[in-house]
């Protein structure tokens, strides 16, 4: 009896690692991450060990739990996290490759649960992993599911300061647009798409003018005889209350400085793209507040001076800007019984990066790397 009795209390409690899921692919420097695991075993019996060769864990009370919470480096590179379940008899150990980069970079690869900071209105965010050219890419399909307001995705910037010099990259691509029709360009009202980023009134010169919002639009499925982009900066003035739009200089593209200062729009071939093709979106206000902008890697507007005129007519003491919102806009639809389909973007991936921190990180110093 004694020896049976023992060679039960020695039996092995075994267990199997089955899966170490991450929340992304991509991370910027200090994002804390959520990593967790999955067992085959008495989950009574089991602890857990987690190690990493670089960043840090967040504190000691998920140091022997399934999940945990990893703080990426300040430093760019591959990461390894290492986790370790372990019984009273046995033990099995995964590991996982963590990216960092020096700027925040959204994959859109969380399933059906809407990644932290973003936010939507009038559509109804699709998640999935996509199929083109035979590669997979994880997006976010935002269709228009409104004929009244404009659809957009956008991401709260209030939270982490986010001033110049910086750099917003979206990768996106459009899978239903509305029909072409003779008044089908970007200065017809709903027909076009923009990328936007909106600004906070600065604190050095509260009563005067100020640069409100940039917003690019542009309407891929249009003839060349149709003006298929715009560039645009609005500008308010607290003490009057008045807003201010200019637009950019549609013929002068080698020369666009200050692009803002006359209504010319235009059509150009790098916005007249088929659907399903990714396209890379730039937009970047370097360290001497000149503005460029690229489509593909191409510069479309670069080092304008647009920015710096803006100070010297209003007389101002300094430029000083603070991103709000950077934001998707998709056009509406044209009838309350279209298909939801009928205007779709799909977005990929998108980066932001400025010389302080990126969004939601708190690593100062970090250096800028201008986006195209």
């Amino acid at each position: 009896m004694f020896v049976v009795a023992l060679l039960a209390a020695c039996e092995k409690e075994p267990v199997t690692i089955l899966t170490l899921g991450k929340a992304g692919d991509y991370f910027y420097f200090g994002e804390k991450v959520q990593v967790w695991t999955g067992v085959d075993a008495d989950l009574h019996h089991v602890t857990y060990d987690w190690e990493c060769t670089g960043g840090q864990f967040d504190g000691v009370r998920t140091q022997h739990l399934f999940e945990n919470l990893w703080i990426a480096p300040d430093q760019p590179g591959e990461y390894l996290i290492t986790v370790t379940a372990h019984t009273a008899t046995d033990s099995d150990v995964r590991q996982t490759k963590m990216k960092v980069t020096g700027y925040f970079a959204e994959d859109f690869d969380y399933g059906s649960k809407n990644p932290a900071g973003w936010a939507s209105s009038n559509t109804t965010l699709a998640y999935e992993d996509l199929n083109v050219n035979g590669t997979v890419d994880k997006v976010v399909r935002v269709p228009a599911t409104s004929n009244s307001s404009n659809p957009q995705l956008r991401r709260s910037m209030t939270g982490v300061p986010l001033t110049p010099p910086f750099s917003v990259r979206t990768k996106m691509m459009y899978a239903g647009y509305k029909a072409v029709t003779g008044a089908n360009d970007v200065t017809t009202a709903n027909y076009a798409t923009y990328l936007s980023l909106t600004f906070v009134q600065p604190t050095t010169n509260p009563e005067k003018p100020y640069i409100r919002e940039i917003r690019w639009e542009f309407c891929p499925p249009v003839e060349d005889t149709k003006k298929n982009w715009r560039l645009r900066m609005e500008s308010y003035t607290p003490a009057t209350g008045k807003s201010a739009w200019a637009t950019a200089n549609g013929n002068n593209m080698a020369n666009p400085a200050p692009f803002f200062a006359n209504t010319i729009d235009g059509w150009n071939e790098l916005f007249s793209f088929a659907a399903n093709t990714f396209h890379t979106f730039s937009m970047t206000i370097d360290a001497d507040w000149k503005f460029s902008a690229y489509v593909d890697g191409i510069a479309f507007v670069e080092k304008s001076d647009a920015l710096k005129s803006f100070v010297a007519d209003n007389v101002l003491m300094h430029l000083d800007m603070k991103v709000n919102q950077f934001q998707l806009n998709v056009p509406r639809k044209s009838a309350s019984s279209a298909p939801n389909t009928e205007m779709a973007w799909v977005v990929s991936r998108v980066d932001i990066n400025d010389k302080n921190s990126a969004i939601g990180g708190d690593v100062n110093n970090i250096g800028f790397e201008e986006l195209k």
